[in-house]
């Protein structure tokens, strides 16, 4: 019997080998767990027959299901877009234009976000509450990870810190937000959880309004203050590399990043004023993205076989701002002449050869419910616009020379259509100077409330909501002051619309009456003169999977090779 116990043994051993051997090349993932396990043999000698218990060793292979990861997304190296003009300021409190805030959000991201469908989405605040029209409740996403490691996480306690920072009360931006917002109070409910507060009722599109918000880390405000701008950081897809003024902005891709792979590696957006170069480096492949195209290229975009052309109607309208507290524009008959001169489909069919524009609607924009696309303002009459020049002069107004400004980097066309305005001014009779600037000139003097004489600026809803041109423009604040109150100075009852419609949710019948009635009463009161609706033209390279957004903003968020 003892010759015969390790042949057993090693009988079991070489079955136990063999059975691993066979596991060994099965190609699902397995764990091996080892255990003891009981046989029970029967040895038989020449005098007797014994059972015997022999304990082993034995593993067991149990299959699993493996860990899933993110599939490997095919990305582009590098996606070069063309920017009109130098940013003036990329921070959330400095802002001045659309194009500085929306590259800014590569790197911080907002709270909110509108997709191509004009939908708003949760970005930092995965989802949002109004307990009641003063109070809101936001849920902060977990796991959004800062591009620099020393700061962690993102917590509520950045979220505060951040909307304090953009709308700090003596900086720019707070004047873009509704009255209640610049006397909020922030409180930190939980790590992920905000109540704010509002001292009156405001506003029911808080989340569209908060789409001009950028989330950085507390700790990082702290350490870099007001040059956040030259080095923004945040939680968005691409981490800041760097900025050579008047050169290029480039970001790269940020591994770490919570949401989806935006499908590049590296962003750069080349600073190209000129539009000849502009157009020349993107039809010689120097340029991915061409925003903002002037129409006569649309063909030869077109017969090139390596672009194309992606149009969609804008949220951006153009008009000239008249200062009504200044003689002689504080006369409607002056503002009203001044909009009847302007021959607005000449200038579509001329500068933008039809397709690259439309005659504007009024206050509100055609691409959200409340806007009238049938509306017509402000025909083409010059003797009209003479007849009440008359008028004005005959009741003692007196109208010397004109000076109109104008951007020359900013707007497709921007410094042509302060000619064509100009020229048709001069062609009633009028004295005008005209003086075309840069963005970086004009548009702080413009936002500081400082300028004194008409000058052309464009509007895009990019809040879509139809209280938005009203509480920018028009409605008049004097804490913070409003552009209303600087340049529009018009009737205060209506004001209560204005506070009223802001009230309402978009959409709404009541909303879609109250907006088009405030938009036939600031209309006839003229505070501008309404120029064209763009018809934004973006070129595309056909190597680039990559939509346009209607509100202007160029989020490069879900790029794809095509």
């Amino acid at each position: 019997m003892n010759k015969s116990r390790p042949i057993l043994v090693f009988l079991l051993f070489l079955c136990f080998i063999l059975i691993l051997g066979a596991c060994g090349q099965a190609a699902t993932p397995e764990v091996r767990v080892e255990k003891q396990v009981v046989k029970e043999t029967v040895v038989v000698t020449e005098k007797e027959t014994v059972k015997e218990t022999v304990v082993v060793k034995e593993e067991v292979v149990r299959e699993v299901t493996p860990t899933p990861t993110k599939p490997e997304v095919a990305r582009i190296e590098r996606l070069d877009v063309g920017q009109l003009g130098n940013p003036v300021d990329i921070t959330c409190w400095g802002w001045t234009s659309v194009d500085e805030l929306d590259i800014a959000q590569h790197f911080a991201e907002p709270l909110f976000r509108f997709n191509r469908d004009g939908n708003v989405e949760g970005i930092v605040a995965e989802s949002w509450e109004m307990k009641d029209p003063t109070e809101w409740i936001l849920h902060i996403r977990k796991g959004m990870q800062f591009h620099d490691p020393e700061f962690g996480e993102l917590t509520a306690e950045d979220v505060v810190a951040s909307l304090k920072a953009c709308f700090d009360p003596e900086k720019l931006a707070v004047k873009k937000q509704p009255g209640v917002v610049a006397q909020m109070e922030l409180e930190i409910v939980d790590d992920y959880t905000v109540r704010v507060k509002l001292p009156e009722p405001g506003t029911a599109g808080l989340p569209n309004n908060w789409t001009y918000t950028m989330i950085t880390a507390k700790g990082y405000l702290e350490q870099v203050g007001e040059d956040w701008g030259r080095r923004p950081m945040g939680t968005g897809p691409y981490r800041f590399v760097e900025w050579v003024p008047n050169v290029r902005i480039v970001g790269e891709r940020f591994e770490n990043y919570w949401g989806k792979d935006p499908g590049v590696e590296r962003i750069t957006w080349r600073v190209i004023p000129d539009a000849f170069t502009r157009k020349s480096e993107f039809l010689a492949g120097g340029l991915d993205i061409l925003p903002f195209m002037v129409a006569d290229w649309v063909p030869e975009v077109e017969a090139n076989p390596n672009t194309r052309v992606e149009p969609i109607l804008s949220a951006r309208y153009i008009m000239v701002i008249l200062p009504a507290k200044e003689p002689p524009f504080n006369d409607k008959r002056v503002r009203q002449a001044l909009n009847y001169a302007v021959n607005k489909q000449e200038i579509v069919d001329t500068l933008f050869a039809g397709i690259g524009a439309v005659p504007p609607t009024g206050v509100v924009n055609p691409v959200i419910p409340e806007g009238d696309p049938e509306r017509e303002i402000y025909p083409y009459d010059p003797d009209k616009a003479k007849e009440l020049l008359d008028e004005a002069r005959a009741d003692g107004v007196q109208i010397g020379t004109i000076t109109l400004y104008a951007p020359n980097d900013r707007y497709v066309l921007d410094k042509e259509m302060g000619e064509a305005v100009a020229g048709y001014w001069r062609a009633i009779g009028l004295d005008v100077e005209y003086i075309p600037e840069s963005r970086t000139v004009l548009f702080p003097k413009s936002q500081g409330l400082e300028m004194k004489d008409p000058h052309m600026i464009g509007f895009g809803n990019t809040q879509m909501r139809a209280d938005y041109p009203f509480n920018l423009w028009l409605q008049t604040r004097e804490d913070p002051p409003s552009r209303g109150s600087a340049y529009a100075a018009g009737p205060p009852e209506w004001d209560e619309m204005i506070s009223e419609l802001a009230s309402l949710p978009s959409g709404a019948p009541e909303t879609i009456e109250l907006a088009r009635k405030l938009d036939e009463l600031w209309i006839d009161y003229a505070p501008w003169v309404w120029v064209i609706n763009y018809v934004d033209l973006y070129g595309v390279s056909n190597d680039v999977d990559w939509k346009p957004y209607p509100h202007e903003a160029r989020f490069f968020t879900d790029v794809r090779p095509r």
